[in-house]
Order: C-alpha cells, then structure tokens, then sequence
C-alpha cells in the first residue's frame, strides 16, 4: 500500500474520521477535527497507519487535562482496516507513553489471541513483546512520514 492509498483507505474506512483529518506534529498523528459537548470538552479521534495496522484513538480534552479513552486496532483485510481489537478507559490521562504503552499492549493480545486460534503454539511473552514494540514503533515513523510527506 502506498502512502496515499493508506490515508484514502483510513479516510474511507474509517467512519469516526470524517472527511477533516490532518497530520499534527506534535501528536505524531493525523487527528480529526473533533466536537465540543455542551459541557465544553472536546473529543477528537487520532491514528497512526502502516502497512501491517491501524490504530484509532479516541481522545477528550477536559478544562486542564486531555483524555485517552479507548484504542481499536485494525489489521489490513484486502486494503479495508478491520477491527480486531477495542479497549476504553475512564479518566486515563493522556501521554505518548499511555498511548504507546496501550497500543503495545493491546497489539501483544491479539498477536497471542492469533497464534492461539491459528494453532501455531504459544508465543513467549518476551517475543509477543518484542514483536508488539516493533509494529508500533513502525506504525509511528510510517505515520510520520506520511504526515510530513504532505
């Protein structure tokens, strides 16, 4: 895929996106344009995309505090994202290192949960681990070159 074609599929795929979405540097992430309650907070979605995954994040901005409030990762179906996995948090505050630590997290379950329903035996926690840090980080550097590419 290339790098317009993941950010059309993602556009496309993606419904909670929208037709708004823009590449932030400082987020290391495209982010929608998002809404504001009654109650004034702001809730917007971010992603990060690459080849192998698709991460959308969902993130409220409170009077003094931003909010990571869930995470659903999609792996690629035939060029379409497809969910394989969802968390959501209450009052989780919102860090690159929450986000990476959930990403990576939610990453090594569904590689566990796969090699089990696949029957390829039990992966070691330390190769599940090394394998989740390595699709994570590369999601993160191919969604930085796709927003610097713009």
């Amino acid at each position: 895929m290339t790098n317009n074609a993941l950010i059309v599929a993602a556009k496309s795929a993606l419904p909670s996106l929208g037709n708004n979405v823009t590449y932030n540097d400082a987020a290391k992430m495209f982010l929608s344009s998002g809404y504001t309650s009654q109650a004034g907070n702001t809730y917007q979605e971010g992603v990060r995309l690459s080849r192998y995954i698709a991460v959308d994040y969902s993130i409220g901005h409170g009077y003094c505090r931003s909010f990571l409030n869930g995470v659903r990762l999609y792996i690629w179906d035939n060029n379409k994202p497809k969910l394989v996995a969802h968390r959501t948090f209450d009052c989780y505050f919102l860090s690159e290192y929450a986000i990476k630590y959930e990403t990576e997290r939610i990453v090594k379950d569904h590689l566990k949960n796969s090699c089990k329903v696949l029957g390829l035996g039990n992966a070691t926690d330390s190769e599940l681990t090394r394998l989740s840090q390595a699709l994570v980080s590369e999601t993160m550097n191919t969604t930085q070159l796709i927003g610097h590419a713009k």
